[in-house]
């Protein structure tokens, strides 16, 4: 299991069917306060395990090793609207493996893990890649 802290938010990722009897697939949010799943962030989850996540800007980075989320292509790391886990569909950066490991400061978005190119160039292992818009 992977967590990611913001403001009332707790997002989680791994290996799951359902949280806090809610039905999400290795991706959800809770409510900080009270636990419950949060109903309006709902990415459709995704197809696989989810090793990774950070916050930063408008947007949730998950990282991992799946090939889809929503039912959206989306390979091994993917920006979700931090609102409502809607998919940000331009950018998808494409890793050719797993993602491990993810940090987001007020520059960029810098992802650790399996793959040998990102987003179509070769990076081996490690890249800083823009924020999402």
């Amino acid at each position: 299991v992977t967590l990611a802290v913001d403001g009332n938010a707790v997002y989680v990722g791994g290996v799951f069917s359902s949280i806090g009897g809610v039905s999400r697939s290795n991706l959800a949010a809770l409510d900080k306060a009270t636990g419950t799943v949060d109903a309006n962030w709902n990415p459709e989850g995704a197809n696989s395990t989810v090793l990774a996540l950070a916050v930063g800007g408008d947007a949730v980075y998950v990282g991992g090793f799946f090939t889809s989320i929503g039912g959206e292509d989306q390979s091994r790391v993917v920006a979700l609207d931090r609102a409502t886990g809607t998919v940000d569909a331009d950018w998808n950066s494409g890793a050719n493996l797993s993602v491990w490991a993810l940090a987001v400061d007020g520059y960029a978005v810098y992802v650790g893990g399996q793959f040998t190119s990102i987003g179509g160039e070769r990076r081996n292992r490690f890249t800083a890649l823009p924020l999402s818009d």
